[in-house]
């Protein structure tokens, strides 16, 4: 599989000490054998700093996958525009991404805790944060453990009620004092008809806020 090509747009990543995570948007415009010639950085209209022997990471999507790995810049030219060589790449890694298009919704949720005795089982009333095609963030008032298996039953407006399998993947914990505990949660054995019905609800809803916000800037 070929990762690298001319015109191949990127994003190049830095994290300095004393500021946030900052993305920039690249292209790659030269490749050789030593080295890998790329659009100056820019982000909201400025350009990266360049200074040599800069270290950055660079976010590469291909063939479906995306893959990230560190590098260097090695020197900068202009001819006829702002270019960066940089080293070639080093602890090249595939990174996950995600599959689904996720839209923050609060909708009602059961979740069943099937445990392996009945006195294990247990049912909580609650409300989703977000939503998507492979699974639901949930409010929860404590933690469940990674791993939990439940049932979920989602009735999802204009659609109906939805009913799959699911497993807690991660527990994430408030960020504020008073905020309650969260748990996303992805499913397992859905149909392909009922992830269908979520892909089409929330392209609706999307469709639907886009409408509001235009008509409230009109």
């Amino acid at each position: 599989m070929k990762i690298f090509h001319v015109t191949q747009k990127i994003n190049i990543i830095v994290e300095e000490p004393d500021t946030k995570r900052q993305v920039y948007t690249s292209r790659i415009e030269d490749i050789s054998a030593d080295t890998v010639t790329i659009a100056a950085p820019y982000r909201k209209g400025h350009f990266l700093p360049p200074w040599t022997g800069r270290k950055f990471s660079v976010r590469i999507p291909a063939d479906g996958c995306a893959y990230l790995f560190d590098s260097t810049l090695l020197r900068t030219v202009s001819d006829p525009i702002a270019l960066w060589v940089i080293a070639p790449p080093v602890n090249l890694k595939k990174i996950q991404v995600r599959a689904y298009v996720r839209l923050a919704d609060v909708l009602d949720v059961t979740l069943e805790l099937t445990g392996e005795e009945e006195s294990d089982s247990s049912v909580i009333t609650t409300l989703t944060k977000d939503i998507s095609a492979g699974g639901i963030r949930v409010v929860l008032n404590k933690p469940l453990p990674a791993g939990t298996k439940l049932r979920v039953t989602l009735p999802l407006p204009g659609v109906g009620t939805l009913v799959t399998m699911g497993e807690v993947i991660r527990n994430i914990p408030p960020e504020l004092p008073g905020d309650r505990h969260s748990a996303a949660i992805e499913f397992r054995d859905i149909r392909e008809r009922d992830r269908g019905e979520i892909v089409k609800y929330i392209f609706k809803k999307q469709v639907e806020r886009r409408k509001k916000e235009h008509d409230l800037f009109k």
